[in-house]
């Protein structure tokens, strides 16, 4: 089994060069004896070595010693340093050697990476940093603030250098006056453990100041009761749009049959830190279109649930615009609750406008069909529509009633594949029933990310039904990847299996609306125009004529404004599988009293009734005095990301449990996979494509010296700083892992830690 001890990374302070000389209310002052230097002449100049010193130069830089200390400071305040060198030595006139760099050269004839050192120039430009010491940003270690001093005691003087031995620093708390501010209701913090202590003396340079400056946990705040079981629906959506959902459908997914037409409410929830209980509610407005068969007041049989709602990646608020870790967006449906009834619209006036006959229709394709492990550092985007290919990528689309004689434009996201590609020249075409047409070229270079926008192209090159974008490299060996893509072209009013989002354009008067393609004469019209406020409305019969096998809608719009609206037959919308509605039996992690030393979180596939290995871990650590909450992570995502899997969910819990209840501790249960949504995914999925990812780790894109392409890495170390976001001092904690007897990871990591 997986340990308990926390291992910390950084070198001893206390009682290795830092001596406290004071400690009060208002600052700590410290002593720093630097050690004896020793320069240590090559033939690329001096290095000045000191024991316990590494280096902060960047590569180019001359070499200089430094070294970080770490001080304890309240939990309050804006801390600042001052220092003073008391006792220098004079080094003279020395050549200091600059500090080499690494880089990729080729591929050996092993495949294994050929790298050489060089010198990049100088980025300070032979200039040396005048400051002696400089601190960064206070970040919690544990529960104790901690505030990063880093000592550079070589400095220069008249000509040549000198060494500073002894240096008196001072952290000032900050304070705007007198001494530290008390928290009104706040709550004692159960002691540190052990572990944590015996960490703290080997850290800190003012260990002995834990015990006044460590955190307090939080107010109690008053959290909503949680729902009762078996009351609340999950429901997955997976584009934007309209959504038609027959009531049916949703009882046999576990909705109370008999509820009253206004007996639930849709809603969208947010994490919200400001929130008393870390939710933002938003209600999703929704209106019910009474069936033949269902009861006037119930909600049953063929009556339909019509609301909008947004796909994952245009859900700013939901955090996962780039859809790292999520293909469906999730609502919430709540029983018992009074929702928001989408209201009626404005109606449409008698009379006759201006025609419209057609309107700019934008078909994305931005459906993900490729993880990419090698993108370029930085970016946190790996889903790509297609790729990566060094001669062709292809990607399918639909067409509908487009006009005839307009022009149609293409917008597409590329991106190269290779960063020792100079340039590869591409061509863009649209292929379908009617042949292969050229729409444009260009050309990408390395792993840039690239936007082709390329614009009146005749309407002739689209078919109506299946289309393909298609863009081809005319070198054959880099390879390319494509992000997403957008055909732009005018489409007629037309409905399409019942369905039809258009826009009607803006006039000084009103606009006559044709939409053709009813099945009968019966519809309604969803107006978007705010798409947070959307309006429904019932279209009378005597609005629609027939034109042959089909009706036509006439409506006379006015139309100060652009105005979005969608039409839908009687029964259409967009449609919902009945796998992507389950109930939520609820939890109570947030309103759970505490106080904890140790979070469990696992995926339910190790917890009861799945499996028992757990339970007798826990017991035996509760045997040891250890104050276990165990947590289903599916959970986590509906308390700390309205359902939507997240790392930065479970970091938010982690957070939650050691400003709450005093958590130390944290053990995770469950691979991780960097194909978070399992894009990569065989025949049997048990044991081909990517593996499952039960507790996700933090993923991003870093350069790897040596290699030829960025690679994209995990890290759950993620879950541990809780200052950052993202972090970026991964090797300032550790962890363990082990295999649980399913096969899966067991991690176990100190609940805070500091970069």
């Amino acid at each position: 089994a997986a340990g308990l001890l926390p291992v910390a990374d950084q070198a001893s302070a206390a009682g290795a060069g830092a001596k406290v000389i004071r400690s009060d209310n208002s600052s700590v002052v410290f002593e720093i004896t630097v050690p004896q230097p020793r320069i240590e002449r090559g033939g690329d100049g001096a290095r000045v070595v000191i024991e316990g010193y590494g280096t902060f130069s960047p590569p180019g830089a001359p070499f200089l010693p430094a070294r970080t200390f770490h001080v304890a400071v309240p939990a309050q305040g804006d801390p600042s340093v001052t220092w003073t060198v008391t006792e220098s030595e004079a080094l003279g006139a020395v050549t200091l050697a600059r500090v080499p760099a690494e880089r990729f050269i080729r591929y050996g004839d092993d495949g294994i990476p050929v790298s050489e050192m060089y010198m990049p120039e100088d980025p300070w430009g032979g200039r040396i940093p005048p400051e002696t010491v400089v601190s960064a940003r206070p970040a919690m270690m544990g529960r104790q603030r901690v505030m990063p001093v880093q000592v550079r005691p070589l400095m220069g003087q008249d000509g040549g250098f000198v060494i500073a031995r002894k240096i008196m620093v001072t952290v000032s708390f900050g304070y705007a006056s007198g001494p530290a501010p008390e928290r009104s209701g706040a709550r004692t913090a159960p002691g540190v453990s052990g572990v944590w202590e015996r960490m703290y003396d080997r850290v800190l340079v003012n260990p002995g100041d834990t015990e006044r400056f460590i955190s307090p946990l939080k107010d109690r705040t008053a959290l909503r009761a949680p729902m009762a079981p078996g009351k609340r629906l999950k429901i997955k959506i997976r584009e934007t749009g309209v959504y038609s959902v027959r009531a049916d459908s949703l009882i046999a997914s576990g909705l109370s049959p008999s509820l009253s037409n206004n007996g639930f409410a849709l809603r969208k929830l947010y994490y919200d830190a400001s929130e008393p209980d870390l939710v933002r509610e938003e209600d999703i407005p929704y209106r019910i279109i009474k069936g033949s068969v269902s009861s006037a007041d119930i909600f049953e049989g063929d009556d339909r649930l019509i609301f909008f709602a947004r796909a994952v990646k245009d859900d700013i608020g939901a955090g996962d615009t780039m859809a790292v870790f999520n293909t469906y967006n999730i609502i919430w449906l709540f029983e018992d609750e009074a929702g928001a009834v989408m209201p009626d619209g404005q109606g449409f006036p008698s009379g006759t406008g201006r025609l419209q006959t057609s309107f700019r229709h934008s078909e994305k394709m931005r459906k993900d069909t490729w993880y990419n492990k090698f993108v370029q550092a930085g970016m946190r985007d790996f889903n790509f529509a297609g790729g990566p290919q060094r001669d062709e990528v292809a990607i399918p689309f639909e067409v509908h009633d487009a006009q005839e004689g307009s022009v149609i434009s293409a917008y597409i996201r590329v991106m190269g594949n290779v960063k020792s590609n100079p340039s590869q020249d591409l061509d863009f075409y649209i292929r379908n029933s009617g042949g292969t047409s050229l729409i444009g070229s260009g050309f990408v270079s390395s792993t840039e990310e690239k936007v082709f926008d390329f614009g009146m192209i005749p309407v002739t090159r689209l078919a109506e039904g299946a289309n393909q974008l298609v863009v081809r490299s005319r070198e054959n060996t880099y390879g390319f990847l494509i992000n997403d893509a957008v055909i732009r072209y005018s489409r007629m009013t037309a409905v399409h299996d019942g369905y039809l989002d258009l826009t009607v354009s803006q006039d000084l008067s009103s606009r006559r609306i044709d939409i053709t393609g009813f099945s009968g004469p019966e519809g309604h019209l969803v107006e978007l125009t705010d798409p947070d406020s959307p309006m429904f409305n019932d279209i009378p019969a005597d609005s629609f004529r027939a034109d042959g096998s089909s009706y036509t809608l006439s409506l006379n719009v006015p139309a100060e404004t652009d105005r979005r609206f969608v039409a839908l037959a009687r029964g259409a919308g967009m449609h919902i599988s009945n796998i992507w509605i389950e109930p939520d039996a609820g939890s109570e992690l947030r309103s759970s009293p505490g106080p904890y030393n140790t979070l469990v979180i696992s995926h339910s596939d190790f917890l009861p009734p799945a499996s028992d290995h757990l339970a007798s871990y826990i017991s035996w650590r509760e045997a040891q005095g250890y104050r276990i909450l165990r947590a289903d992570v599916e959970d986590v995502y509906d308390e700390f990301n309205g359902g939507l899997i997240s790392a930065d969910a479970v970091r938010r819990f982690i957070r939650h449990g050691v400003e709450n209840w005093g958590v130390e501790f944290v053990l995770l249960i469950g691979d991780a996979s960097e194909d978070h949504r399992r894009i990569f995914i065989g025949d049997p999925p048990e044991t081909n494509g990517s593996p499952p990812d039960y507790v996700p780790a933090f993923t991003y894109s870093v350069n790897v010296i040596g290699r030829e392409k960025d690679e994209v890495v995990a890290a759950d170390k993620f879950y541990v700083f809780l200052d950052e976001s993202p972090p970026s001092g991964y090797s300032a904690a550790s962890f363990q892992s082990a295999p649980s007897p399913e096969g899966s990871g067991i991690q176990y990591l100190p609940a805070a830690a500091y970069p």
